[in-house]
């Protein structure tokens, strides 16, 4: 509990990053602010979506908020491709299943659902993103626009592709956000298309929140 004799001023604290898991609602991220510091970070969707989501690289806060949620580590994973795929050829719908090693539990909403499947892995997770595009494409050209942005200073270091054969213990250790396995894009008669992509759930998040507290204080 953040008391209201919390010396974070004391400390001169500019950056809180909240990783406890307990203070997910508004009112509470803001006793950080109360406390000292000038922005707070949450690890984690906000309570009722009280706090500005950014998942950084695919999109940018409004004004300039103190207080931020960086979402899920699955959100980190799908919202670069979907941003991406939305962008340049649109998207009517999508669904996602995560084959996601064995923590907390995510959520999507909107236009865009999915259900998260549990593996008896530690680290290491797949997103499996199915979605009905606005006009036609092909395999070749899904992936060259992957392929693309990945090389853009936007999304250096956050979003990645491969054509090498990967399974969930190659990507351990990897700082990228989303890291799309080329070999199995998918499209169906010309507008269903499916995108699988890796992530570390947990060191791909971790570093996402650096990057994120990094633009923060640029911003600032």
């Amino acid at each position: 509990m953040i008391q209201r004799s919390s010396p974070g001023k004391e400390l001169r604290v500019d950056l809180v990053f909240e990783c406890t898991g307990m203070f997910t609602r508004r009112d509470d991220l803001e006793k950080h602010i109360r406390a000292g510091a000038r922005f707070v970070l949450l690890s984690a969707p906000s309570h009722g979506g009280e706090a500005e989501t950014v998942v950084h690289g695919a999109n940018l806060p409004g004004g300039a908020p103190i207080i931020i949620s960086c979402a899920s580590c699955t959100t980190n994973c799908i919202t670069p491709i979907v941003e991406v795929i939305g962008r340049r050829i649109g998207v009517e719908k999508a669904v996602m299943t995560t084959l996601h090693a064995y923590t907390s539990s995510q959520s999507v909403v909107g236009l865009f659902d999915g259900i998260a499947v549990r593996a008896p892995v530690p680290i290491g997770s797949i997103a499996d993103i199915t979605f009905l595009a606005s006009r036609k494409t092909s395999v070749d050209e899904v992936n060259q626009i992957l392929t693309e942005e990945a090389d853009t200073e936007r999304y250096a270091g956050v979003l990645g592709v491969s054509r090498d054969p990967l399974v969930s213990s190659d990507i351990i250790g990897d700082p990228r956000a989303s890291i799309v396995d080329l070999e199995l894009t998918k499209v169906v008669d010309g507008d269903l298309v499916k995108v699988l992509s890796w992530y570390d759930n947990e060191w791909t998040y971790a570093n996402q929140m650096i990057r994120e507290a990094r633009s923060m204080a640029g911003r600032r």
